[in-house]
């Protein structure tokens, strides 16, 4: 079974880039570009990829040195993260991973408990020591 990478979750026509933040140092007063879709791979930056998607990029002028820029193109003070990444769904990979744990563990309990009784009441009272 093939999974998506989180780049293959899209949210209002615009793909998760990351499920957080990024600390950029940028110039003040210089102008950028962000990447407000999430297909850039020079991620938050705007890299062209955009084109015939609907979405342009956001231009905005660094006001200051170090930023947190969003990834996940959720955040409401877009190009700046405000933590809008904690809300989003959970990843189907880590769901599907969390699956697999709970089915391991429902195997491994009952065999567990087994190897305890075993080790600890059977062989003692076999030997005698009961």
């Amino acid at each position: 079974m093939v999974l998506p990478d989180i780049e293959d979750l899209i949210i209002n026509g615009k793909y998760v880039a990351g499920r957080g933040c990024k600390k950029m140092q940028l110039e003040v007063g210089k102008t950028y570009y962000f990447c407000n879709c999430g297909r850039s791979k020079k991620q938050p930056f705007c890299d062209g990829s955009h084109k015939k998607t609907g979405i342009t990029p956001i231009k905005f002028v660094a006001e200051k040195e170090t930023n947190y820029m969003c990834l996940c193109k959720q955040s409401k003070k877009v190009p700046f993260c405000d933590a809008s990444h904690r809300k989003l769904p959970p990843h189907p990979k880590i769901a599907f991973a969390a699956k697999e744990r709970a089915k391991r563990r429902s195997i491994l309990i009952p065999s567990t408990t087994a190897l305890f009784a075993v080790t600890f009441l059977v062989i003692p009272w076999m030997k005698g020591d009961l």
